[in-house]
């Protein structure tokens, strides 16, 4: 899977001034997400530069925690990242490797982000330009260490906020992420419920996340099936479940 990132014009809509956002990079990052096993001591993933102009990154590793679904950072020394700073020459690649510094605790999964943030050298190009925004690109990309024994475990519940608003909230008592690919609704007929958005996101092992869910149209029973697909260490599964609306 490839991750694209590019910055375009930004228009400032009180000013009615077209700001051009320069000093950006645009880059494709193979894979997106990293993971190591228990016997795993390194990783690695690629960057490329597709722009004619060479970038530079700096590399640095935070762990990632979560508290009632908001993401917590935290600057650590645990991991080894390869080289700590890269410049890429124009449509070049560069292989970033990440090792364990640390003995790890191996009963959960232990979850990190890799930084990559671009920095200004003497060799950026100056602006002149009126009107201009510098835009520098900063790329998380998480990193998973598997425990070494998975215990999957999902739940939920669901209260009414109004009839035409649910709120769900996902419960991971597992010791290691998933990652929600889906949430369908349906009626005690079989009747999906439409949603005005889709649901997905990732909720780390031991923490829980909350979505409100916006009906298209008012609902009043009071249970709901719930189809909930995750995504465990790159293999889906499907929960489904009668739950009741409080």
């Amino acid at each position: 899977m490839t991750m694209k990132i590019s910055f375009f014009s930004v228009l400032i809509f009180g000013l009615l001034l077209h700001c051009l956002v320069s000093g950006a990079a645009s880059v494709s990052i193979i894979p997106v997400s990293l993971s190591l096993q228990p016997d795993q001591k390194i990783t690695s993933f690629k960057i490329t530069n597709q722009t004619g102009e060479a970038t530079v990154f700096q590399t640095s590793a935070v762990t990632w925690q979560q508290k009632n679904g908001k993401d917590i950072e935290s600057p650590t020394n645990d991991l080894i990242i390869t080289p700590p700073i890269v410049t890429i020459a124009p449509y070049a690649e560069q292989i970033i490797r990440i090792g364990i510094r640390h003995q790890q605790d191996f009963t959960k999964e232990n979850t990190y982000r890799i930084v990559l943030q671009q920095i200004l050298t003497q060799d950026t190009p100056a602006i002149s330009l009126k009107n201009t925004v510098r835009v520098l690109l900063k790329i998380n990309i998480p990193l998973f260490i598997v425990p070494l024994k998975e215990i999957r475990d999902i739940s939920w519940d669901i209260k009414r906020i109004n009839k035409s608003q649910l709120a769900l909230k996902v419960f991971n008592k597992g010791n290691a992420n998933a990652f929600i690919d889906s949430i369908k609704l349906k009626d005690a007929n079989g009747n999906e419920l439409e949603l005005a958005q889709n649901i997905v996101g990732r909720v780390l092992g031991g923490d829980n996340r909350t979505w409100t869910l916006q009906l298209s149209k008012p609902f009043t029973e009071n249970t709901v099936n719930v189809n909930l697909t995750t995504e465990w260490q790159g293999k889906d599964k499907e929960i489904r479940a009668v739950v009741p609306i409080t």
